[in-house]
């Protein structure tokens, strides 16, 4: 793909002067705000790290086999992208674009989303053309790999068109300590099938703030899995619109919290349709002196009759001093609807522990071993590509010292 030059609509500078001005009317996120109860602003030094210089460009990237598309972005190569068919396109914002956008505007969110919004006019665009059918994912691969203490803004906007069937992958790496104020902005057209794995793996001198949203439109089928394992801190949201009847939306995650991590992730499955299904399934573990919260929520609009909806979170908390603090909740606007939610958190076995003592293994082998007997339902359904690095990750954190 050849490097993309052309002006960004006015409304993109718009964006970005609104969100200013918000921001100048509002403070950082504080104990009395219900999602940011449990995540203290001292956990999230802002001030310690410099907004980075952007990337005004796209060159022509390499292609991998491995991949219907693959597009690459780094603090010193700058952004590339390769595709092995026409079907799946990288740009800029358009003026058609800016619908999608304006509507994120009068969401009641928190400084970090205005701080992102204004923070750069840049957003990339993927587009999956209406009725492509992909056998290989695409990879969307964003690394921060020398310039240390810098803010980033990556802002994602992801377009399944009717009909399509695609996966897609994102990795976000780090070798340095790096604030990353993320934005994604995901439309899953009329019967398409769009899945999604999001796999955050920055260096542990690193914070994560991410505000995720999807919209599915009739009878579309979305699968989102996170798989949370770096930063020091991460405080995440994901929320899914099901706007069509007939939609599916399945949600699944891991998340290890280790040393002194600490990991605040909220998923909202919100029915605004009728006869739609959701499933979500998160696991964590957490150990030494790491905490995690999730918070889960169901919300029915009263439009979302026959919705069937489920929520489950569990997990393992592996030693004294760990925390893992565990929040599913459901708002419904009427009855016609089967909505439930399950919620488990504790200590290992002793049983399972001993049992594994008696054929030789130590009392941290066994925890590990359980643990990713946890983990291992959700590892399964990954891309095939993915699941043994994965794996390999978790056990390695699971072993490693705090």
């Amino acid at each position: 793909m050849s490097p993309v030059t052309q002006t960004r609509p006015a409304w993109t500078q718009e964006l970005r002067e609104n969100s200013l001005q918000k921001i100048q009317h509002q403070g950082w996120p504080t104990k009395k705000d219900e999602e940011w109860r449990r995540t203290l602003m001292s956990r999230l030094p802002w001030d310690h790290f410099q907004p980075a210089q952007p990337t005004p460009f796209i060159a022509g990237g390499t292609p991998d086999g491995d991949y219907s598309a693959i597009a690459k972005i780094n603090d010193i190569d700058g952004l590339s992208f390769a595709s092995l068919t026409e079907k799946v396109r990288l740009r800029w914002l358009e003026e058609s674009d800016r619908p999608r956008w304006e509507k994120l505007l009068d969401r009641v969110e928190d400084r970090f989303f205005w701080e992102q919004l204004g923070d750069s006019e840049e957003t990339l665009a993927l587009d999956i053309s209406q009725g492509a059918v992909l056998e290989k994912p695409i990879l969307f691969h964003w690394n921060q790999l020398e310039k240390l203490h810098q803010r980033r803004s990556p802002r994602l906007q992801i377009q399944a068109h009717p009909g399509s069937i695609a996966e897609m992958v994102i990795k976000l790496d780090s070798r340095v300590g790096v604030f990353l104020n993320s934005v994604l902005n995901i439309s899953v057209g009329e019967g398409s099938v769009f899945k999604l794995t999001l796999i955050q793996a920055l260096s542990e001198e690193s914070y994560w703030i991410d505000h995720s949203y999807a919209e599915q439109a009739r009878g579309s089928s979305f699968h989102f899995t996170l798989i949370n394992l770096g930063a020091d801190t991460t405080k995440t949201k994901f929320v899914d619109s099901i706007k069509g009847d007939h939609a599916e939306f399945q949600a699944k995650g891991i998340y290890l919290c280790h040393g002194k991590q600490h990991k605040d992730m909220r998923l909202v499955q919100h029915h605004q349709a009728p006869e739609s299904l959701s499933n979500a399934l998160f696991k964590g573990a957490v150990r030494d002196r790491g905490r995690s919260v999730f918070q889960g929520l169901i919300e029915v609009d009263k439009e979302g009759h026959k919705t069937d909806a489920y929520l489950s979170n569990k997990n393992l908390v592996l030693n004294d001093g760990a925390r893992a603090d565990s929040l599913p909740q459901l708002k419904i606007d009427h009855n016609d609807l089967r909505c439930t939610h399950g919620s488990t958190t504790g200590m290992v076995d002793p049983e399972q522990v001993h049992y594994l003592q008696t054929r030789g293994l130590s009392d941290r082998e066994a925890k590990v071993l359980i643990s990713l007997g946890l983990f291992q339902e959700i590892i399964d359904s990954l891309p095939a590509s993915l699941r043994l690095p994965i794996e390999g990750q978790v056990e390695t954190l699971l072993r490693s010292d705090a």
